[in-house]
Formats: structure tokens, C-alpha cells, sequence
């Protein structure tokens, strides 16, 4: 498969050097921001300190892959390769988050699928407690 004269191979060999370099970068993991995690998280999703840098690495990757932000991480032909490839292998459509699909994604880059699991639980609860996401039927007063 290719877009133009990148290859699938090329492509996917771009984002994981990409994905090797951002792992190293220092970042702050803990804290309460949607790219951090809290002592409590910790403990109820079961993620440690040191899966961090590279489970949010990859969902970043997989949220640019979506089409769902745009932080230059590859020119758009590689991420556009790597967007026909996931809906090809996955059924990845852009847009639509979906944790068994992250789960496949993430293991591309030698990550569990408990621990993609447990970080996409995390962050989309992140998201609703933030009042990002929110369901017709929420309790009145349930935000804290």
C-alpha cells in the first residue's frame, strides 16, 4: 500500500522512530492534566509511573491518526499512509475513538492491551470529569 511513493513500511518505520525519540522527551507524568496521572489513578487503574511516557505517546499518536488534533508529529503523506493502513488492519475510522482499537494500536508500539486499556478508561473518565464528555442522562450535581 502506498500514498504517492511513501510505503506503508516507510511510513510506519517514520512514526516509530518519532515515537522512540518523544518517549525520551522529559515530561511531567504525574499530576492531575489529561496526559498525567494522580497517586489514586495509580492504584484504581493499575498504570505505573514508568508505562506513562509511552502510552500517552502512542495515544497522541493514535488522536492524530484519528484526525482528532494536529500536532505535527509527521508530514500529513505519512500520517495519511498510516490512516489507510489502521482502517485497512483495525476499521479505525477517523473521528471515532474506540478503546479496542487503541488497544490494537498501542500494541504496535509493544504495549500491553491492559495498560492501553486501563489509560484509555482513565482518560476518557478524565474527560467526563472535566465535563468534556457527557451523557444525556448525567446526575445533577454528580461533577465534582
Amino acid at each position: 500500500m502506498t500514498l504517492g511513493n511513501i510505503t506503508t513500511e516507510r511510513a510506519w518505520a517514520a512514526l516509530q522512530d518519532a515515537f522512540r525519540r518523544d518517549i525520551r522527551r522529559p515530561v511531567k507524568y504525574e499530576g492531575s492534566d489529561w496526559y498525567q496521572i494522580t497517586p489514586e489513578e495509580q492504584k484504581v487503574f493499575g498504570i505505573s509511573l514508568t508505562s506513562m511516557p509511552p502510552v500517552v505517546t502512542a495515544y497522541r499518536y493514535y488522536e492524530e491518526v484519528l484526525g482528532l488534533t494536529d500536532t505535527d508529529i509527521l508530514s500529513p503523506a505519512i500520517i495519511a499512509v498510516i490512516r489507510q493502513d489502521v482502517a485497512h488492519r483495525f476499521g479505525m475510522k477517523p473521528q471515532i475513538l474506540c478503546h479496542s482499537e487503541f488497544e490494537n494500536f498501542a500494541k504496535l508500539f509493544g504495549i500491553s492491551r491492559r495498560t492501553a486499556h486501563a489509560w484509555f478508561i482513565k482518560h476518557e473518565f478524565w474527560c467526563v470529569r472535566r465535563g468534556i464528555q457527557s451523557y444525556e442522562d448525567d446526575d445533577a450535581g454528580f461533577f465534582y
